[in-house]
């Protein structure tokens, strides 16, 4: 496949890419995980971080976590404005557009090097043409990764397990829009002062 500059896109200045509806950071990051993440895990085995009474698989050591740690506003908001598609219709609309980087880690555990592996070849997918090409999709930019921390640690059980975490930054737009009176021509009529106004 030949490589293109549109290989290297992504949306961090770019505000024509929203579409009305903000990306969902959680399922991309799941099927980045599902399918770039190597060796694979199935998608019952990726779960989501900071969620209050969510049971970690049982009968495994061997899974991830998906977490997103912050959603960082960057700069002002931008304005949209659309006119009516109607002529009789009085509102056009006005969109709010904000941009995010939204810090994200990926936590593989596992008894064996396979959570290092995976976390290796995420971070290759992710600081590559594909990594970005593939966020594409999404209405995400990939903007950068970091290298694989790994620790270990000894569970419940006495087992030692380790974890290998991965951050990486998305960036997105989020929006939202609302009805604005709409004009699309103004009558102005000027005035002489020295010839309309009673000088005595």
């Amino acid at each position: 496949m030949a490589v293109t500059n549109t290989d290297f896109f992504n949306p961090y200045f770019d505000p024509t890419l929203w579409t009305g509806q903000t990306p969902s950071l959680y399922e991309a990051l799941v099927s980045a995980v599902e399918g770039w993440a190597l060796p694979a895990l199935p998608r019952n085995l990726i779960r989501r971080g900071w969620v209050p009474r969510a049971a970690l698989p049982a009968g495994t050591r061997d899974y991830a976590i998906v977490s997103i740690l912050n959603r960082a506003r960057q700069g002002t908001n931008t304005k949209q404005y659309t006119a009516p598609t109607d002529s009789a219709e009085p509102f056009g609309t006005i969109t709010e557009l904000t941009l995010r980087v939204a810090t994200c880690q990926v936590d593989f555990y596992s008894e064996s090097e396979a959570g290092f592996m995976r976390a290796d070849s995420l971070v290759t997918f992710i600081r590559g043409t594909q990594g970005a090409s593939w966020f594409r999709q999404w209405n995400i930019g990939s903007l950068y990764c970091d290298d694989v921390i790994q620790q270990s640690y000894t569970d419940g059980e006495k087992y030692e397990v380790m974890q290998s975490t991965v951050t990486l930054r998305l960036s997105y737009w989020s929006g939202l829009t609302s009805k604005l009176q709409f004009f699309d021509n103004v009558k102005v009529e000027g005035v002489n002062p020295d010839i309309v106004l009673d000088k005595n």
